[in-house]
């Protein structure tokens, strides 16, 4: 159905006084001019795209038309046929162009057939067969079957790709049709057709379909892999000299490792019971929770660790490929040219600055911040929280003014006076909150209110209308999480400290947080096969850690404080959300590669710029055991190694 923005106007057209026959038709440059039905001398000017009618309308039949759907209880959708008509072009150019472009990435995934390769590769196997004949006659019989059985699966491959070819043309050559019949006398009933015509189904239809094709079948080509260094060896390591190497081998010891690798996942209880906001009975406990001295490392007792795991795997598995796969999209806009990393320093009223592009471009190996005095008009409170968004605006919210009292005012920066601007205030004044931006909203998420109280509270800012909403609120209240958002649909929430019973303790729960619906859930969350016993032990959910989406699956966290002690950990959270809304969470690669120094994020935003990761992590105070205001470890990663850009105090 298309939408009208002016539904509720009186529709009228001029029309030719020319007396005609019922059903005459002349043609013009726009559209086809017919004659209504019900009223022989009025042209049809008008069409109402509800679903349920899809009538065309002359001037003398609208106002019966909108009586009509009052007394249905309904809305008419009352456009002209020329607008219709317009909309119904674009309907099928966009839908033409998706399918095209299904189309090329299916046809560009026929790029080999099986007889381009299958009697050179069977013609290298017989020679290596010959010269192991006596001993590996077997072997080769096992591998050359396995080598047809791939030709066979391409052969079907080929056959369900080309039915899949034929129907997307189909698809195409139907749209053209219905294109052609907009400007013939059957315009109406082209009207009515691709009105009625779900497109935007038929092409996620297709685009599974394509998808299924990419998990079902192994479009590499089959490669024959030889190692002459292993022919001393061919009789306890054979399937190491030669094989089909896009075919999962079986060794004399796979059946021990299969066994292995079959023990089901273990969930980890990351449903804690839900803590309703209570005053926490300690006097600041912000400040004790920035600049408590780090305690022993003590690991937690079996019976208060964080998961119930039962039938772990005592198995210390190494990982042959320490890389990460990083592939999103740049934080920043292409027209952004504040592409900048960013902190307040409370007390002193400075923004420290770095542009990224400058840092890129330079020859310097360390990174300067610029800093920017600001005006004590608008004090930076301690435990704000600020965001930088994808057109380079900083945000500044928060804070705390006393033990007892928390800020709720918002400030934006001003590049060109050097100075903050306020804008309207939080619906609640707050500290140690999580910020995250998207898609034109900053959003506010739990924290300290007013006599430290943690909150599950959570708001967010309409940047366009300059207005704060209420949003759902957390189903545990927390302080001092990080939040990430995921696939532009969800935020993600990991961590925090929260109130127990009057004491301050880590917070064990993931929570997703629909944007649309408005509502957080719990994740249920499981560890991979591949975490050890070791690592499952040591793993905690943290407070100030980082955390940010790196492909269409995975979440990086890393860094943060635990019971005031620093720590480099890492892992991976996956995340699968199927059609039907089920969700399914695994946390793996846990350490792979950690963080270079074991310390918290205050500013826990990373950004995704030039293909890499940029975060600003705390630096500690070794004589002081605090952390430093005025300076911040520009953090770096790949996906294969965290580097550090600068390290640089003022």
């Amino acid at each position: 159905m298309f939408n009208s923005k002016n539904r509720n106007q009186s529709y009228s057209s001029n029309h030719s006084q020319n007396n005609n026959n019922n059903g005459q038709i002349q043609q013009s440059g726009y559209f086809v001019k017919s004659f209504c039905q019900e009223h022989p001398e009025e042209y049809l000017t008008n069409f109402c795209s509800h679903i349920q009618c899809l009538r065309p309308l002359c001037p003398d039949c609208i106002e019966q038309h909108i009586q009509f759907h009052k007394q249905t209880n309904s809305f008419p959708d009352i456009e002209s046929i020329k607008n219709v008509k317009t909309k119904c072009e674009k309907k099928i150019r966009a839908a033409s162009q998706d399918l095209v472009s299904q189309l090329d990435v299916l046809e560009n995934k026929n790029l080999f057939l099986a007889d381009d390769f299958m009697d050179e590769g069977l013609i290298t196997l017989k020679k290596q067969r010959e010269q192991l004949i006596n001993m590996v006659e077997s072997y080769f019989n096992l591998l050359e079957q396995k080598y047809r059985n791939r030709i066979n699966e391409f052969s079907t491959r080929g056959h369900t790709m080309n039915n899949l070819l034929e129907k997307i043309r189909n698809m195409l050559n139907e749209l053209e049709f219905l294109k052609a019949n907009l400007e013939s006398p059957n315009q109406i009933n082209a009207l009515k057709k691709i009105c009625n015509m779900d497109l935007r189904t038929t092409l996620e239809l297709f685009k599974r379909e394509i998808s299924k094709l990419d998990k079902d079948q192994n479009y590499v080509a089959v490669e024959v892999q030889i190692n002459d260094k292993r022919l001393d060896f061919i009789q306890q390591e054979l399937f190491k000299y030669t094989n089909l190497g896009n075919i999962k081998e079986t060794n004399p010891n796979a059946q021990m490792l299969q066994s292995i690798d079959e023990l089901s996942e273990q969930p980890i209880a990351l449903n804690q019971p839900v803590v309703q906001s209570k005053v926490v009975n300690q006097q600041d406990y912000e400040k004790q929770m920035q600049y408590q001295s780090p305690q022993s490392n003590n690991i937690s007792t079996r019976s208060n660790h964080l998961y119930n795991t039962m039938n772990l795997r005592d198995i210390d598995r190494k990982f042959e490929n320490k890389q990460l796969y990083l592939n999103m999209k740049e934080y920043f806009a292409p027209y952004c040219n504040q592409k900048n990393l960013h902190f307040f320093q409370h007390y002193k009223n400075i923004l420290h600055i770095c542009n990224l592009d400058q840092l890129s471009s330079s020859t310097r190996k360390i990174a300067v911040f610029d800093q920017i005095q600001l005006s004590e008009k608008h004090p930076v409170r301690e435990f704000h929280k600020s965001i930088i968004t994808n057109n380079g605006e900083i945000f500044l919210c928060g804070g705390k003014i006393s033990s007892e009292l928390r800020s709720n005012e918002v400030f934006k920066y001003d590049y060109n006076n050097k100075q903050l601007t306020m804008l309207q205030s939080m619906q609640h004044g707050r500290s140690s909150h999580s910020i995250q931006y998207h898609q034109g909203y900053i959003y506010v998420v739990g924290g300290f209110l007013d006599n430290q109280i943690i909150t599950g509270l959570c708001e967010k800012y309409n940047i366009d209308s300059g207005m704060w909403e209420e949003m759902a609120e957390l189903n545990s209240p927390v302080i001092n999480s990080t939040i990430c958002v995921f696939q532009d649909k969800y935020l993600v929430k990991f961590g925090g400290l929260e109130n127990k019973q009057g004491t301050i303790e880590p917070n064990n729960i993931i929570e997703i947080y629909d944007i649309q619906k408005n509502k957080w859930t719990i994740i249920d969350a499981k560890f991979s096969n591949e975490c050890t016993e070791k690592q499952l032990m040591n793993f905690r959910l943290l407070n100030s850690s980082c955390a940010i989406q790196i492909n269409q699956n995975e979440i990086y966290v890393f860094g943060g404080y635990l019971d005031n002690k620093e720590s480099n950990q890492t892992f991976i959270l996956s995340i699968d959300i199927d059609d039907q809304q089920n969700l399914d969470a695994v946390i793996k690669n846990i350490n792979l590669i950690p963080l270079l120094y074991a310390e918290g994020f205050w500013n826990n935003t990373p950004i995704f710029y030039s293909g890499k990761i940029y975060a600003l992590q705390n630096i500690n105070n070794n004589q002081k055991q605090e952390c430093v205001e005025n300076a911040r470890v520009i953090l770096q990663f790949d996906g294969i190694k965290w580097s550090e850009v600068n390290l640089l105090y003022y």
